[in-house]
């Protein structure tokens, strides 16, 4: 398993997304992880408030050489939200 944490992200990325109820929300991606030769990104929503917004994993793929974020499978979610866990914790 190749498992590799990318804290050196050289630039701010805002990814927009649509949640459930069809509103556009912004997250700032704050890490990658390759894992399993797949790349997922933990993304942070940017909010006003001071506590931060809600956190959501992405899995990274490629179209036409561009970044497409994807939501992973549940079992691929469950793989990355542990291994985010264990890196933060460090």
């Amino acid at each position: 398993m190749s498992e590799e944490m990318n804290n050196d992200l050289e630039e701010v990325i805002i990814v927009t997304a649509t949640d459930d109820q069809g509103n556009e929300v912004e997250y700032q991606e704050v890490q990658r992880l390759d894992l399993d030769g797949k790349v997922f990104t933990l993304l942070v929503e940017v909010t006003e408030d001071e506590e931060g917004g809600d956190a959501i994993i992405a899995r990274v793929d490629q179209e036409d050489g561009e970044d497409v974020y994807v939501a992973p499978t549940q079992e691929e979610s469950d793989s990355a939200n542990a291994k985010f866990d264990e890196l933060l914790d460090k």
